[in-house]
């Protein structure tokens, strides 16, 4: 694409146009004053009106009077000019200036005019390698504002920047104080990765990559000493250790004072190469915190062996965990490799901990303690002493046990003492769970049986039984000791639940499904069979339909009046079952005939 430039190229607007108007007419006559462009040529032109507006255009091709362009260039915008007062000028622009070829150019150009004033390239070099005025430190020192690329920083100031400029500029910087540089990631990337203490007569190059941020390509101290940055200078007694990437040295932040003591360690590794080894050193481990919290990990013993035959292997360990900041109450970890995989095992705490007994529980002082102890209780629900589960309203269930044990989940509630995960869901069996953090036991409701999700800091859990949320997403009232629930009648529900009612074919067993009767985890199903039958009459319940259902083998639990002729008898006869199915059976051929629920007993 050439540019075509023309003299005394000028006119007037000859249409009105606007900022989308993508040609401009001139005066008749004046078309001859403008270049002739063919495919690919252009030329600059320049709109401006007597309010002051101006806007540079790129014209792609002129038809007489017509000039097509492209607005807003070089930095204007395209805007509304009105005809007769507005000049149009085919000016030399910036744009213009890049595009022209000036190799040919042989002369000396000053280089207050943009030049070197040289003809070689060294003695350009060094006309361009001019002194800057001395400019003092601060906490951006702007190298932009330099009036040479060899710059002299006075003064003591810190530094965390040296301005704007563009990327790719560099500069040689002479220190007469002693600043210190701060280094940063992104804004002043020093070559140690760290602060550096400059001392007097340090020199530094420098490297812009625009935007504000710079790179240090070299720093050589004055005295000859290698650059470990600030921490070289001035940490008494740290031990200098070697970058295994670069090979330059740096600090280690560890120190070992006059007294034999060692600071700043936040690992230690005490090694021994004599296979008959039988003892090792004593070790004082102080976690040193001036704010501890509750649950703070306090150390890791990790012992590291050999495996098949020369692979480093972590194979057992010992964890501390300060469980109150307080009162000093720990937790001590046992873990082990098992399967490859390093795990904890048993804790010590208020009690003896145990992750699961392994092939059943082998009891006290054999190979496995059978589970962990709940503040002092047993883990299993049918071992806790004196376990109560109440449904006390609509959205809460209390728990306690012996010794003082008590704690209360509102469903409504999201997380610790409350539920789960997700949102409360109507005609659903939350299951009740008691939760310990090794110091503190909680509530928690969940639709899983098996795999709650545990809230921060919690790790033990026990499921102590499951309640009922309604249609209308009430918690139904029951109480439970043991294993043993009993349904509150009287305010949820307000009466008795009939899980069946009325007649049917009298020589058949009706199955009824008891999942929105019982939990899923419910073994055994408590109720009561009602039956106001009259002569012939019966109404019977069994769980499963392999009974009879004549009077002479009559199903486990049963009502009926036969032989006593004119008569209607009504009695409530209680039952409790093995749920062996989805279902129990129920057969009646009497309209007063139901079997209501009483409640349940879970599977803990």
């Amino acid at each position: 694409m050439s540019l075509k430039l023309s003299n005394n190229a000028t006119s007037l607007l000859a249409n009105t146009i606007n900022n989308l108007s993508t040609s401009v007419v001139i005066t008749s006559g004046d078309e001859g004053n403008f270049p002739t462009l063919g495919i690919g040529d252009w030329c600059p032109i320049t709109l401006t009106d007597g309010a002051g507006n101006l806007e540079i255009m790129r014209c792609t091709a002129r038809a007489g009077v017509t000039l097509t362009v492209v607005r807003g260039q070089e930095g204007t915008t395209a805007k509304n000019f009105v005809a007769g007062t507005t000049r149009v000028d085919g000016t030399l622009t910036a744009a213009a200036l890049l595009a022209l070829d000036l190799t040919a150019f042989t002369g000396k150009l000053p280089v207050a005019m943009g030049g070197t004033n040289a003809s070689t390239p060294m003695e350009a070099f060094d006309n361009l390698s001019t002194i800057s005025t001395p400019m003092a430190s601060a906490n951006i020192v702007d190298l932009a504002a330099a009036t040479g690329v060899y710059v002299v920083v006075t003064g003591n100031v810190g530094i965390t920047g040296f301005g704007t400029e563009q990327a790719g500029a560099r500069r040689k910087v002479k220190f007469t104080g002693t600043p210190l540089l701060t280094h940063n990631a992104t804004s002043l990337i020093l070559i140690t990765g760290a602060n550096i203490q400059v001392e007097a007569n340090d020199m530094a190059e420098l490297e812009s990559l625009g935007a504000g941020n710079w790179q240090m390509l070299s720093y050589d101290r004055a005295s000859g000493k290698p650059v470990f940055g600030a921490l070289g200078v001035t940490v008494d007694n740290e031990i200098v250790r070697a970058d295994g990437v670069a090979g330059a040295a740096q600090g280690s932040g560890v120190t070992i004072g006059d007294d034999k003591v060692i600071a700043g360690a936040t690992g230690l590794k005490l090694e021994s190469t004599d296979a008959g080894a039988t003892s090792g050193p004593n070790v004082e481990l102080y976690r040193n915190s001036a704010t501890p919290a509750d649950a703070d990990l306090l150390s890791d013993l990790m012992w590291y062996a050999n495996i098949t035959p020369t692979v480093k292997t972590l194979v057992a360990g010992m964890r501390a965990i300060l469980l109150s900041a307080t009162t000093g109450a720990t937790l001590l970890e046992w873990r082990t490799n098992v399967a490859s995989a390093v795990a904890r095992r048993m804790a010590l705490g208020a009690g003896l901990f145990m992750n699961g007994a392994l092939g059943g529980d082998k009891g006290v002082d054999t190979i496995n303690a059978g589970g962990f102890f709940l503040n002092g209780l047993p883990t299993s629900a049918k071992m806790l002493a004196g376990l109560k589960v109440e449904v006390l309203s609509a959205t809460q269930v209390q728990v306690t046990a012996a010794g003082g044990l008590s704690v209360t989940a509102d469903i409504t509630v999201a997380g610790l003492n409350g539920l789960d995960t997700g949102a409360e869901a109507a005609n659903t069996w939350p299951n009740v769970w008691l939760i310990w953090n090794g110091t503190t036991a909680a509530a928690l409701l969940s639709l899983s049986a098996t795999a709650p999700t545990m809230p921060a800091t919690y790790t033990q859990k026990l499921r102590v039984g499951a309640v009922r949320n309604d249609a209308a997403a009430n918690l139904l009232r029951t109480i439970q000791y043991g294993d043993r629930v009993q349904i509150i009648n009287g305010t949820n529900p307000a009466s008795p639940i009939a899980m069946k009612s009325g007649g049917s074919v009298g020589s058949v067993w009706e199955a009824v499904a008891w999942a929105n009767f019982v939990p899923p985890t419910a073994g055994v199903i408590l109720g009561w069979l009602q039956g106001g039958v009259g002569d012939g009459g019966k109404v019977f319940v069994a769980p499963n339909p392999n009974f009879s259902t004549s009077f002479a083998n009559n199903a486990p639990v049963g009502n009926g009046n036969s032989g006593i002729t004119g008569s209607n008898i009504f009695t409530n006869s209680q039952f409790e079952f093995c749920l062996e199915t989805a279902n129990f059976y129920y057969l009646s051929n009497a309209g007063g005939g139901s079997v209501y629920l009483h409640g349940w007993k879970d599977n803990l």
